[in-house]
């Protein structure tokens, strides 16, 4: 990294030893080399602001041009637009404040770079009784993980005694009429010296720190412990609309497949594999003992995929998290057989095709033909060049599929559940579906 930057050498860093030549500063008459700040209220000329007028347009302009030229940095011309989406409100509570907390998604523009997604993570939380807009405070952190450090220290007295008593910095500002916000910068950038689309391997269970996927997590644990399911599907966004209740066009078509086989839909949006076995080893199949498990999953791995040339280190590593999980439903329901789906195409990137090619033939090989089955329909769904036929997929992310999609992956499916199950019943025992629970608030 310094050769790229052409740097030469460090400046050493100062030096604890008072007698060392760079020793560090403890003459406090030093310590502060700019004890008077410009007064926020009058103008370079010198004279007073007075209006408001002349704050906005004289006064706070000096202002900006100071801390952009000597502080913060100049913003680009030509730096990408984040489009800002709420994906989840809840109501909650910051000490004894009542709060809106809402958790949002900031798509980065990447039509300059698509081989790069970014979607910066954001908390935002204001007072619950708030009529109209307020100030917000906006920091660098999770706020997840300043819930679990919360959770901790309440269960630690000795650790909160060592931070002091005064309340959190965040209960101040809700107490005051502020608001907060939590931007996660490793959503932007991971803290590693790796590229942007760094995450961990593949096969290893990660769990989702949103509210709204761990809300989601409960319900399907309450699925789980219903019983009744003999076909269990599971799988990211693509695998969880279809049963959805937040989908009844798609639900209604699930509905209509799978009525009579007791099959239940235990899939998650934007899960990746990681996230998957997660689930799984957190309870979410504990005690189903379904008869056949329905595997669609990989394609948000792919979407973090890096810059094309990389495709078959990015195969290879997705196919290791879909074998794990495969391992993982063969440990928690040894008597099922699982029917592994290949990866559908999707055309949002067409660069992330040759990943999935190669992801699905690896699935093909570990399949025996027995317990675990193969099913790949992407040719139903989309040329050999890749490119989907008509009505397919979503015009607007040529990711998820419609109807027409899913009855083509209902009718691949169908034999096979024949075959292992007989016929469908003329009454189902299968838990109620469920829905996004930030659909129902």
């Amino acid at each position: 990294m310094l050769e790229q930057l052409g740097i030469k050498a460090l400046r050493p860093a100062y030096s604890g030893d008072e007698k060392a030549p760079n020793h560090a500063n403890y003459d406090e008459s030093k310590a502060n080399p700019f004890p008077e700040l410009p007064d926020a209220l009058t103008l370079k000329s010198g004279k007073q602001v007075t209006t408001v007028t002349e704050w906005w347009h004289q006064r706070r302009p000096e202002i900006v041009e100071d801390f952009e030229r000597e502080v913060l940095g100049r913003i680009p011309p030509d730096v990408p637009k984040v489009t800002w989406t709420v994906t989840s409100t809840v109501k909650s509570k910051a000490g004894v404040f009542p709060v809106i907390e809402k958790q949002l998604v900031g798509h980065v523009d990447n039509s300059s770079c698509p081989s790069i997604s970014v979607d910066i993570q954001m908390t935002l939380v204001t007072p619950g009784n708030a009529n109209d807009r307020v100030p917000v405070m906006v920091m660098f952190g999770s706020a997840a993980f300043l819930q679990r450090v919360a959770g901790m220290m309440a269960k630690r007295p000795d650790l909160k005694a060592m931070i002091g008593t005064d309340p959190p910095a965040t209960e101040q500002l809700i107490a005051q009429g502020w608001g907060y916000a939590f931007i996660d910068p490793g959503s932007v950038q991971p803290d590693n010296d790796h590229a942007a689309v760094w995450q961990l391997p593949a096969d290893q269970p990660v769990f989702r720190t949103d509210p709204n996927s761990l809300l989601a997590h409960s319900q399907l644990l309450t699925k789980a412990k219903q019983g009744g399911t003999d076909v269990y599907f599971e799988g990211d966004s693509i695998t969880r609309r279809w049963g959805a209740t937040d989908y009844p066009e798609l639900l209604a078509n699930w509905k209509q497949n799978f009525f009579g086989w007791n099959a239940a839909d235990f899939g998650w949006g934007a899960d990746q594999t990681q996230n998957i076995l997660w689930r799984l080893e957190n309870g979410e199949l504990d005690g189903v003992n379904p008869k056949v498990v329905v595997l669609l999953a990989g394609t948000n791995n792919v979407g973090n995929a890096p810059v094309p040339g990389n495709a078959g280190a990015k195969a290879d590593d997705v196919t290791r998290g879909l074998q794990a999980i495969v391992r993982l439903i063969q440990v928690k329901a040894p008597a099922a057989t699982i029917v592994v789906t290949g990866i559908l195409p999707r055309n949002d990137n067409m660069n992330f095709m040759p990943v999935i090619d190669r992801i699905n033939g690896n699935l093909s090989r570990i399949a025996d033909g027995q317990k675990v089955r193969y099913l790949n329909i992407n040719d139903k769904l989309a040329g050999r060049d890749g490119r989907l036929f008509d009505g397919m997929m979503n015009a607007s992310d040529k990711l998820h599929p419609t109807v027409k999609a899913y009855q083509i992956w209902a009718d691949a499916l169908k034999p096979v559940l024949t075959e292992l199950l007989g016929p469908p019943a003329a009454v189902d025992y299968a838990p109620p579906p469920t829905g996004d629970p930030s659909a129902s608030r």
